[in-house]
């Protein structure tokens, strides 16, 4: 969902760094990105947990490096998004629950992340 055109208003902020150059540093590192780069990589499509495998190594590299990762999750969304998220899962050939009282996750993704907060 995320903010409309938020990528062409930060553009003009952005710049490159050398990793090298983020050693004793804290860097905040969106979880869900790592997870789907992993599930969507086809050098890893034979591994169990290709996304358990993906946030081990990448973290075991940034510590090598002397960073320290701080892990961003997503929320439960509000249920304003209800609406939006059912059509984006149903469209995808999800079955989702008709029952408003039923709380569900953001996406399916969910899952993979609960499994790499364990």
């Amino acid at each position: 969902m995320g903010v409309q055109h938020l990528w062409s208003i930060l553009e003009p902020s952005k710049t490159e760094e050398n990793i090298a150059n983020l050693r004793d540093k804290t860097l905040c590192i969106d979880l869900s990105l790592w997870i789907c780069e992993a599930q969507g990589t086809k050098g890893l499509k034979d591994q169990l947990k290709p996304y358990l495998r993906n946030v081990f190594f990448r973290t075991l590299y940034l510590a090598s490096l002397g960073v320290r990762p701080v892990f961003v999750v997503d929320g439960v969304p509000p249920e304003i998004k209800r609406e939006t998220i059912v059509k984006r899962l149903q469209a995808r050939g999800e079955h989702v629950s008709n029952n408003p009282q039923k709380k569900h996750r953001k996406l399916n993704r969910s899952k993979f992340t609960l499994q790499c907060n364990e």
